[in-house]
């Protein structure tokens, strides 16, 4: 059995970009996630890049405008559709924050590429693109920002976690968190 964990991210960090989790506990049944949401798979990451114009700009059209969260240059950033994207960065292999903060991020997806690897959505500062890559998450170090998707499509208007108040956003036919958890 593998452990889930919430990767170790410093306070200041929570509060602007939200926590960075490992892939098993983004998956964890037991309840990162509310109780009629979940983890998106990459499909339904495709089905928001598509609604939002294609993998060439539509990192642009879900990123926070601006450079006070994230840094220069933001290229291609409208928040066209108040997804309010932000750069928490990520969590190298070997357990320790990286230098991307501010630069870019990654959301994990629910979906395996392979047996040891998922995959991952990254919005870049750099460009208005957006891709997905994978990770090997069997080393349990890897951290990556998780953005859930409403299982049934119909916003019913912000949602309480854990005393904490997030925001919800319909694009299309979904209904996004519009903030990491």
């Amino acid at each position: 059995k593998q452990s889930s964990k919430v990767i170790v991210t410093p306070g200041h960090q929570i509060i602007t970009y939200g926590r960075l989790y490992n892939w098993y506990a983004a998956i964890d049944p037991r309840g990162i996630v509310p109780a009629g949401w979940h983890i998106p798979t990459k499909a339904e990451w495709q089905t928001l890049l598509d609604f939002a114009g294609g993998i060439n700009v539509a990192g642009g059209k879900l990123k926070e405008v601006g450079t006070t969260a994230w840094h220069f240059p933001n290229i291609g950033s409208t928040n066209e559709y108040g997804f309010d994207a932000l750069p928490g960065g990520l969590v190298e292999f070997d357990g320790v924050t990286s230098g991307y903060l501010g630069s870019w991020t990654q959301f994990w997806t629910s979906t395996l590429q392979s047996a040891n690897n998922a995959y991952n959505l990254y919005i870049y500062g750099y460009t208005a693109a957006a891709r997905f890559d994978a990770y090997d998450f069997t080393t349990n170090k890897v951290g990556l920002s998780i953005r859930p998707i409403k299982d049934n499509g119909i916003d019913e208007g912000d949602v309480v976690i854990d005393g904490d108040t997030y925001n919800t956003v319909k694009i299309g036919n979904q209904v996004w968190l519009r903030q990491n958890l």
